[in-house]
C-alpha cells in the first residue's frame, strides 16, 4: 500500500508486506517485513543477484523520482535481514 490503503505496482498481489511510520511529508519511514521478490530469487537459486537487480536500483530510482529525496537503509530482507528500513528525508 502507498500510505493512504491503495496498492502500488510494486505492492500489487501481496508482492510486499509495508509498514509505515513518520510524518510522511519530510521524513518517511518504511519497513518492508516481507518481499515476494526475495522468494523468487530464492526459487531460481539466485538470491545475491537480487540484491544487486532489485534492491541495487532502490536508490537511484527515488532520487530519479525527485533529487531531493534521501533514501537511507542498512539492512534487507535480500540480504537476510529482519526486514528492508527504507528512510526517505525530503531535503531542503
Amino acid at each position: 500500500e502507498n500510505g493512504s490503503g491503495k496498492s502500488t505496482l510494486m505492492t500489487s498481489n501481496g508482492a510486499l508486506n509495508l509498514a509505515w511510520s513518520g510524518d510522511g511529508k519530510k521524513h518517511l519511514c518504511e519497513d518492508v517485513l516481507e518481499c515476494q521478490y526475495v522468494a523468487m530469487y530464492e526459487r531460481i537459486g539466485m538470491k545475491d543477484l537480487g540484491a544487486v537487480l532489485s534492491c541495487g536500483r532502490d536508490e537511484p530510482f527515488y532520487k530519479g523520482m525527485n533529487s531531493k529525496i534521501k533514501m537511507t537503509r542498512t539492512r534487507t530482507l535480500m540480504q537476510d535481514g529482519k526486514c528492508c528500513d527504507f528512510v526517505f528525508d525530503l531535503e531542503e
